[in-house]
């Protein structure tokens, strides 16, 4: 009866080997101790187009709010009058 088992169990193994590797039998990948090259590529880019805005920014500086207020209110009441003018004649214009 032990000459069966024997035999079973031999049969059994050579069926598991032919099946595929064991997991101890697995080779595993080192890990990877550099960055990707898309990883590397896309923060190329990142840093073109924050130095492209940030020279932007610099050769064309926002306006102040100073210099904007500082309009007289003559100026600022003759050009809310012509608005008012050019709006009346817009509105007795007859659209055909």
């Amino acid at each position: 009866m032990s000459f069966i088992l024997d035999a079973l169990k031999k049969s059994e193994s050579d069926r598991q080997r032919q099946s595929g590797p064991a997991l101890f039998e697995v080779k595993v990948a080192a890990p990877r101790t550099r960055l990707p090259l898309w990883a590397i590529a896309i923060a190329g880019l990142l840093a073109v187009n924050l130095a492209i805005v940030m020279w932007m920014l610099w050769r064309h500086p926002a306006p102040r709010s100073a210099d904007t207020g500082a309009q007289p209110a003559t100026a600022a009441s003759a050009s809310a009058g012509s608005d008012l003018a050019l709006a009346a004649a817009g509105a007795g214009q007859v659209i055909g």
